[in-house]
């Protein structure tokens, strides 16, 4: 989606009983910060804005779908829409704040909803009546796709739903705290994330962030750009401080402890009222690892790179020697940087050194008398042979030759 996608101030036209006045970094306590569930929002997919029923679950599942105190919808003839009344006047939500999940919910409904043409939000706030209307024809002009688009399937509504997050203020902060976190796995080409955010809590200059997080750290192995290392869904309590510029930095970085007190650690560190999310994180991992997804092909994307990509275990050829010989083979890949970077099967591995990307391979062939032969190559992309050793299996150890 185009940069624009989180640009509305065109689409809004904005009545203010009063005067107010706001400042650009507007945090404050309580912020409604909403997990959408993709495939509840998909459910209600429609061809008809009549459909009252099915337009009100939509709008509960929404940002502020708690301060929703009306519901009128214009049906009769073209152009069709909805006023939709919330009632703000006893919480503590900034307005930018405020504006931008309004405009979130306006494109989602535009999504979701086939003969949707205008939307109205009226919303009584700090003692002010502001509206903001938003058309289908100036939310389309925004996007790169039609709407449609956005509606063909689970998946494609999932990745829209994803572009749509705001990754200026809050969620940019988490997505770099978990990927910073993620440098203490194995090493790889590129380090993914996902994360469900289920609240935010703030005190003065502080903000705690509940939520759900996954690492993912990817690398080419056998052509195939796949995970090789990472964790499952973890739920993590997050801290930062936002300094006068509304830059957020991480104080706090929390994951449960493991074993047997793993329950009551995260009982510790969750609102009650997250239990059954927590407790059972794992039934969020799919969804996790397609925001890990969609993040590895933008990352080949921009490296100009067509792989497939892959966020599960992909079977390897082993090397065909025995046992004792294979644990011989482990134990000498860790002997110097050159062997500990070849792969431990038949096969391909890329890695990226001083920003120049060489592919190490395993390969084996057998010698004229029938002995096994092993074959570790460094070289470039463009096949420039950097190193390479031939190791001859003599009874169950590999034995260097000469090239």
């Amino acid at each position: 989606m185009k940069k624009a996608f989180a640009i509305f101030s065109l689409l809004i036209v904005v009545m203010i009983v009063g005067v107010f006045f706001y400042q650009e970094n507007d945090f404050k306590q309580n912020i409604d910060s909403p997990s959408l569930d993709g495939e509840a929002l998909f459910a209600h997919k429609s061809k008809y804005v009549g459909d009252v029923s099915n337009v009100s679950r939509l709008l509960d599942q929404l940002a502020f779908g708690t301060y929703r105190r009306s519901l009128s919808l214009q049906t009769v003839k073209e152009p069709y829409g909805m006023t939709v009344h919330y009632d703000m006047e006893n919480t503590e939500i900034g307005l930018k704040k405020v504006e931008k999940l309004l405009y979130d919910n306006a494109v989602i409904l535009f999504v979701l909803i086939e003969n949707l043409d205008r939307i109205t939000f009226d919303v009584n706030v700090d003692a002010k009546h502001i509206s903001y209307s938003f058309e289908r024809e100036g939310v389309q002009k925004q996007l790169d796709e039609h709407l449609s688009v956005y509606a063909k399937d689970m998946d494609s509504f999932r990745s829209f739903l994803y572009a749509l997050k705001d990754m200026t203020g809050i969620e940019k902060a988490v997505s770099e705290a978990i990927k910073k976190h993620g440098k203490s796995y194995r090493k790889g080409e590129y380090i993914a994330e996902g994360h469900i955010i289920l609240s935010t809590a703030q005190k003065a200059n502080a903000v705690k962030v509940y939520t759900i997080a996954s690492v993912g750290v990817f690398e080419f192995q056998d052509g195939i750009f796949t995970i090789v290392s990472g964790s499952g869904a973890i739920p993590t309590v997050m801290t930062f401080s936002i300094d006068e510029h509304g830059q957020y930095k991480l104080i706090a970085y929390e994951e449960p402890l493991d074993g047997d007190a793993y329950a009551e650690s995260v009982k510790r560190l969750f609102p009650k009222k997250y239990y059954s999310k927590v407790l059972y994180a794992e039934k969020y991992y799919d969804e996790l690892a397609k925001q890990q997804e969609r993040q590895a092909r933008e990352y080949l994307k921009k490296i100009g790179r067509d792989a497939k990509v892959s966020t599960s275990y992909v079977e390897k050829q082993p090397l065909n020697i025995s046992g004792e010989a294979m644990n011989h083979f482990l134990t000498m890949l860790g002997s110097d940087s050159f062997l500990s970077e070849c792969p431990d099967w038949l096969g391909t591995r890329e890695v990226i050194e001083q920003g120049i990307r060489y592919v190490y391979e395993t390969s084996q062939s057998k010698t004229n008398d029938g002995r096994d032969v092993v074959v570790l190559r460094k070289r470039k992309e463009d096949g420039t042979m950097i190193e390479m050793r031939k190791y001859v299996i003599e009874e169950n150890k590999f034995k260097r030759i000469e090239e």
